[in-house]
């Protein structure tokens, strides 16, 4: 488990750019064994009153910064106006194999016109079989 408490090392999300989730500074992740693990991730997400994003996706990408660098596929979530000002909790979690040899890191994406800002996150691999 790698996590970040609410109102520590906030980090501001760009429009239209997709952007590595820093968890203590690190941006990529191991499971402690070789299996089909099922990782999840939470992010505590404050949205600005105005210029709301409509969506917001979210990825798991193997190999981060590599030439393996393999996205496995996506959440996306549809945003309400009542989050507007608001903080919220997306959750997202995909089951892939990996390991200690396998690097995986968090992407994140909007299309509001201002920054999104991420409070508190967390992510964790569960072995599955």
């Amino acid at each position: 488990l790698e996590k970040v408490e609410s109102s520590k090392d906030k980090i501001a999300i760009k429009p239209k750019d997709w952007t590595f989730v820093n968890f203590n500074g690190k941006t990529k992740f191991h499971a402690d064994k070789e299996a089909h693990n099922m990782w999840t991730c939470v992010l505590r997400v404050w949205f600005p009153k105005s210029n709301m994003p409509t969506t917001v996706r979210t990825r798991f990408v193997r190999y981060p910064g590599t030439a393996k660098h393999d996205e496995t596929g996506h959440t996306s979530h549809p945003i309400m106006p009542s989050w507007a000002g608001r903080s919220e909790h997306l959750h997202f979690s995909h089951e892939f194999l990996s390991g200690p040899k396998m690097a995986v890191g968090v992407w994140i994406w909007h299309d509001g016109a201002s920054p999104i800002v991420l409070d508190g996150r967390q992510v964790k691999a569960n072995p599955l079989r």
